[in-house]
C-alpha cells in the first residue's frame, strides 16, 4: 500500500472509505499512521456533478477534517457534509438539483484517490 508523507511528522497510509452520499452525506475513513512519529493529515472531501444543468465548478470543497494518529494507531474520521453543499441559488432560493452527486476524498484537490456516488 502506498504511504502518504507528512513532512513534519511522519507517514499516514491512504484511507479506507465507507461512503454514504445522501441528502446529508457522511464520509467515513480509517487512517493508519505507519511512521515512527505522531502524524497529522487533513482529509478533504470534494463534490462534483459533471452532468449538472447548473453552472458549477468541476469540483468544490464539501468538507474536511484533520486527523492525528500516534505511531501504529488507526483513527476513524467522520466528515459530515451538510445539505447546503449540494444546493445552488435560483430565483426560488436555495434549490437542490435532482440526481446523484459524486464525492471524492483525499489529502488534497490534486490527489483524490477515493470516489463514490
Amino acid at each position: 500500500m502506498r504511504r502518504l508523507h507528512c513532512p513534519r511528522t511522519g507517514y499516514l497510509k491512504p484511507p479506507i472509505s465507507d461512503a454514504n452520499p445522501q441528502f446529508l452525506a457522511q464520509r467515513r475513513k480509517l487512517k493508519r499512521n505507519t511512521g515512527p512519529r505522531r502524524g497529522r493529515e487533513v482529509l478533504q472531501v470534494y463534490a462534483s456533478r459533471p452532468d449538472s444543468a447548473v453552472e458549477r465548478p468541476a469540483n468544490w470543497l464539501a468538507g474536511f477534517a484533520a486527523v492525528d494518529a500516534d505511531p501504529g494507531e488507526t483513527v476513524e474520521v467522520g466528515i459530515l457534509i451538510p445539505e447546503r453543499v449540494f444546493q445552488h441559488w435560483s430565483d426560488a432560493g436555495w434549490t437542490l438539483e435532482p440526481g446523484a452527486f459524486t464525492l471524492s476524498a483525499g489529502p488534497s484537490s490534486a490527489s483524490l484517490p477515493l470516489t463514490g456516488a
